[in-house]
């Protein structure tokens, strides 16, 4: 059985990494911050236009 201490440095380390944001999160912050909040919308619909295009020229 794992000792106290080493239980209660995983849940620190966990918990700081669940709240941690990931570089796509970083990356639409960026943009929104850039270009106000429709940069972030644009950045959705372009990737949505591409993935249907991109599944209708693979048929």
């Amino acid at each position: 059985m794992p000792e106290l201490s080493t239980i209660s440095l995983f849940v620190v380390v966990a918990s700081i990494l669940v709240v941690m944001p990931g570089p796509n999160t970083l990356y639409i912050i960026t943009r929104s911050i850039e270009q106000g909040i429709g940069g972030e919308r644009s950045e959705s619909e372009n990737s949505s236009v591409h993935y249907g295009f991109s599944a209708t020229v693979s048929f």
